[in-house]
């Protein structure tokens, strides 16, 4: 009898940890002014070279560099661009917000966890509510109490970062 050698062929894979996200923190509106009438969203690539691995995220919001509230296990698809919104419920002027976003697969391994830009809120710049009236003076002399002119002039300022003013 003879014996026939035989390859058996072995499958090797490896898996890559998630890519690090790139985050980015900016107001959602067009002109990002960061007002504190504005939501803030921390932008970000969830991606991971094994295009099989199921994706989930934790996304972690800090205020004046500390520790605010967090979001985890966060679900995402493979190559997907996030934006996370903060509701600006929360924000308020002079405020610095930043976030911090890590990504890990199905098999346990994670990206590095990063740090986005500091982000300041801005103060929203006061409204005037109505207008104020023209007064005029009669210029009828004869009556000296009528030559200093009295007047009352009222305004309403709304400010969306304080309490309404009147002036």
């Amino acid at each position: 009898t003879s014996v026939t050698p035989y390859l058996e062929s072995i499958d090797i894979s490896y898996n890559a940890a998630p890519s690090d996200p790139i985050s980015i923190i900016n107001s959602t509106t067009s002109d990002q002014l960061n007002y504190t009438n504005e939501t803030l969203a921390c932008n970000f690539l969830c991606s991971d070279i094994d295009i099989i691995d199921t994706l989930i995220y934790d996304i972690y919001w800090y205020k004046n560099g500390a520790y605010n509230q967090s979001y985890l296990s966060q679900s995402c698809s493979n190559s997907e661009y996030i934006s996370f919104v903060l509701d600006f419920i929360n924000i308020s002027k002079g405020e610095v917000w930043s976030c911090s976003v890590n990504i890990t697969d199905n098999n346990g391994l994670s990206s590095s966890t990063v740090i986005s830009n500091n982000l300041i809120i801005n103060n929203y710049s006061p409204q005037i509510n109505g207008t104020l009236s023209n007064v005029t003076q009669s210029e009828d002399f004869a009556d000296i109490d009528n030559l200093i002119p009295k007047s009352d002039f009222n305004a309403n300022f709304s400010d969306i970062d304080e309490v309404p003013n009147s002036y």
